[in-house]
């Protein structure tokens, strides 16, 4: 065979196998290697952004041989949904693709299509919701009233939206907490009669009946569970303490004292360790973190929270970083301290809006977005989890709460309380100062190399065709 031969044969093997779809078998090689040996490293599709790696490629696209690049509006309102009155923090259902926002002023669900980024359905209940809850093991949601309209919580149907029960817990329920390894719902409820003891109410998820009531401290608040120990650790913002509860036993197992008054806190898969936000209880006393280790059940930590009023603490799975907003009210700004997880100290202050509400992790990029309810000109700030500084500030209509995460779009759902609407962010990959290029049809970046090679080897085949033979072994 002839060199010219031998090297346009050659050629025409590269450019083929630039055409063929990612994951087709190409001359016993899968069409991925291609791409993982022939295309150079800034060039690869990245599942996320980072700076200095190159385009940025939807990773949903990749397996069909297709990228499409990030929007221009990434980080920007795609839409305004008109909801009922006064919106709370909506939830995300993933069986269905919906999202269901509490209407109080109306006292119902407003179901949200995220394909159509429109109202399919509005569903009324006995009494003004609080939140919302979704058990992925039957697909129902639990949803609790406001404090002291009811000692009920309400279950809806995911695949019907419609009401099917209602189950009595003796008392007023908070948001409760869902636990996949039994399938069960734990209803913190406060007391009827003030300064009584409250009670976790649990609730099968299987038969929508109270299986075991658990006595804790006074006013409980909803509980983190921790996925290694199986405990739940539930705040007693009255009693100063957090009681940890065994979900094997459904009983108590011990009260951590935190030195003032607990919220929800955030269990911290890459630590073992949950992160429990306290308000100063007497003078003298600090707004800090208490850190609980999961293992000892011991207070190993106490962090000061640069502010006051720290609210429910975010953990970053990606870079191991606990988010914690200070509602600083009355201040001009508002903050959001981050925590690192593996030394437990302050590692960066975010400045914000005022009155920031909780941050909600967005995986698809990595960002974390912060809702700043100032009931006047709200916005959504954007945290990047790589600098842990603000990347974008989106305006938004009035009174934002903590949106809800579509992992599917990557779009948060931000309700505003007083605008009675849903703001629907574009989420998705962050272009981190990328210019975006066109839309989904663009070419699998696999082509580009392959064609460049393709061209070198045409050139040596011109150059050298004639007269220079491959002698036979």
């Amino acid at each position: 065979m002839t060199q010219s031969a031998l090297v346009a044969a050659t050629a025409v093997i590269f450019c083929l196998a630039s055409l063929v779809p990612l994951g087709t078998t190409l001359f016993g090689m899968q069409s991925t290697e291609f791409s993982a040996h022939g295309i150079p490293e800034p060039l690869r599709p990245q599942s996320r952004a980072v700076p200095g790696t190159g385009p940025i490629v939807d990773q949903q696209n990749v397996a069909t041989g297709l990228g499409s690049f990030v929007s221009s509006n990434v980080n920007a309102v795609v839409a305004n949904i008109t909801v009922g009155a006064n919106p709370g923090v909506p939830t995300y259902d993933s069986a269905n693709g919906n999202v269901y926002v509490p209407d109080p002023g109306v006292e119902g669900l407003s179901v949200i299509s995220s394909s159509a980024d429109a109202v399919v359905a509005t569903i009324p209940l006995p009494s003004p919701p609080g939140l919302t809850v979704y058990d992925s093991g039957n697909g129902d949601l639990y949803v609790n009233s406001i404090i002291s309209l009811s000692q009920n919580v309400t279950v809806v149907s995911g695949s019907s939206n419609l009401v099917t029960t209602s189950v009595p817990v003796g008392g007023y329920p908070m948001p409760p907490t869902y636990v996949r390894t039994d399938g069960d719902l734990y209803v913190p409820v406060i007391a009827v009669a003030p300064q009584q003891a409250g009670h976790v109410s649990v609730i099968s998820g299987s038969s929508n009946t109270v299986i075991a009531t658990i006595p804790v401290g006074s006013f409980p608040d909803t509980p983190a569970f921790d996925s290694v120990n199986g405990n739940l650790y539930v705040p007693n913002l009255d009693d100063t303490n957090v009681s940890v509860v065994s979900t094997a036993s459904n009983s108590i197992v011990t009260t951590v004292p935190v030195g003032g008054y607990p919220d929800t806190p955030a269990y911290d898969s890459s630590n073992g360790d949950l992160y429990v936000p306290v308000t100063a209880a007497a003078s003298g006393q600090i707004d800090h973190i208490s850190v609980i280790s999961g293992a000892t059940n011991t207070v190993v930590e106490t962090i000061p929270a640069g502010a006051q009023a720290p609210g429910v603490p975010t953990c970053d799975p990606s870079n191991g970083d606990v988010y914690v907003s200070s509602l600083s009210w009355g201040a001009a700004d508002g903050t959001v301290t981050v925590i690192s997880g593996r030394t437990n100290s302050v590692v960066a202050v975010a400045v914000v809006e005022s009155l920031p509400q909780s941050p909600v992790y967005d995986s698809d990029n990595g960002d974390l977005y912060v809702a700043s309810d100032n009931s006047s000109s709200g916005e959504v700030s954007v945290i990047s989890g790589i600098s842990n500084a603000v990347i974008a500030t989106i305006p938004v209509l009035s009174s934002p709460l903590a949106p809800a995460f579509d992992p599917t779009s990557g779009n948060p759902y931000t309700p505003d309380y007083n605008a009675n609407a849903v703001s629907v962010i574009s989420g998705g990959f962050s272009n981190n100062g990328i210019q975006p290029l066109a839309s989904s049809w663009f070419p699998d970046l696999t082509i580009v190399p392959a064609i460049a090679v393709g061209a070198a080897i045409g050139i040596l085949w011109f150059s050298y065709s004639g007269d220079v033979k491959v002698r036979a072994r």
